[in-house]
């Protein structure tokens, strides 16, 4: 059930038509209600699309993603991030934001070494172009970023 839920996402992430829309929010609202195994993040991580028209309609996505443990979010991330790559990097940068302002970058930082070289270099590109990111308006989360993005690459 959760898995077709998941599959009805992906196919409406385009939130074009009122039907997208329609469909995209009860698949989503159904999900918000049960208790999601961790094996499913993957699959809800491939409903992001930087081609949605209706990007509000993305963020209670966020918060469902973001309701995972840590490291089961992480590994996901890190099982679509080459795919991600292609499809939608800029949700996939924010993605990786909410990683570098938690405690997901100690464990990024733990196993970054041990990923595919592929991975690193995708990863490390993402990373690079976040830490390039400034908030003129709180210099501190700047600085947090950048030091939370340093943590993992520079060893």
């Amino acid at each position: 059930m959760n898995r077709d839920l998941i599959k009805i996402l992906q196919v409406n992430k385009k939130l074009k038509t009122r039907d997208e829309i329609r469909e995209f929010r009860a698949a989503l609202n159904e999900l918000a209600k049960q208790e999601l195994d961790d094996s499913l993040l993957p699959e809800l991580f491939l409903a992001f699309d930087d081609g949605a028209r209706n990007v509000e309609m993305l963020e209670p996505l966020v918060n469902l993603v973001l309701k995972f443990d840590a490291k089961a979010y992480v590994d996901a991330m890190i099982r679509v991030t080459e795919e991600l790559a292609q499809t939608s990097p800029k949700w996939l940068r924010i993605l990786y934001i909410y990683v570098l302002r938690d405690d997901e970058t100690v464990y990024l930082r733990q196993i970054f070494a041990t990923l595919p070289e592929s991975v690193q270099q995708t990863i490390r590109h993402i990373l690079t172009v976040i830490a390039a990111y400034k908030d003129d308006d709180d210099p501190k989360v700047t600085k947090s970023i950048q030091e939370a993005v340093n943590s993992i690459l520079i060893r």
